[in-house]
């Protein structure tokens, strides 16, 4: 078995547009590219495209809430077997992928010292379901805050973050 050096380059490019819909809500929409070129392994270059938007609601000063969605879809040029790998296996980092990635954010001002704020982010990621190896990828992830300023220089802080992970392969 020959050892071979892997080395890569990686590019990106990217572009949004905001649009202030009224005085208290505002979308963005952008675009990305990724593209590999990678050494010594089996796909030589990828290119994923990536387009999505959020949607930011400011109605007062005190309260702020963001939801957010972004499709990706990585696309390997060719797929080059290594003579020791079965011809239907992928590697996950290397294969043709769809991606959903969704968040959600809101924050609460109560005056000059409390603050609540709580976080939602699902992403998903699809392979090929006619090869082997890595199907899909769930990951999900909760999360709360909450800070009390006690004095000007102090303060009371509590967290809670819960993430959940799930994949399945043939």
């Amino acid at each position: 078995v020959e050892s071979l050096p892997i080395g890569f380059f990686r590019q990106k490019a990217s572009a949004e547009a905001t649009w202030r819909l009224s005085k208290a809500l505002r979308f963005q929409g952008d675009y990305a590219w990724e593209g590999w070129n990678r050494e010594h392994r089996e796909v030589r270059r990828t290119n994923e495209h990536i387009v999505g938007g959020r949607l930011a609601l400011e109605p007062a000063k005190l309260f702020y809430a963001r939801v957010g969605y972004h499709y990706g879809d990585r696309i390997p040029l060719d797929y080059n077997f290594r003579y020791e790998e079965f011809d239907l296996l992928r590697m996950f980092d290397q294969a043709r992928r769809i991606r959903h990635d969704m968040d959600a954010f809101m924050q609460w001002q109560g005056g000059d010292r409390l603050f609540f704020s709580l976080n939602w982010q699902c992403l998903g990621d699809n392979f090929d379901q006619n090869f082997y190896g890595l199907h899909n990828y769930l990951q999900g992830q909760l999360g709360a805050e909450l800070t009390y300023a006690l004095r000007e220089n102090s303060n009371l802080y509590l967290g809670f973050s819960r993430e959940r992970i799930r994949s399945d392969y043939a």
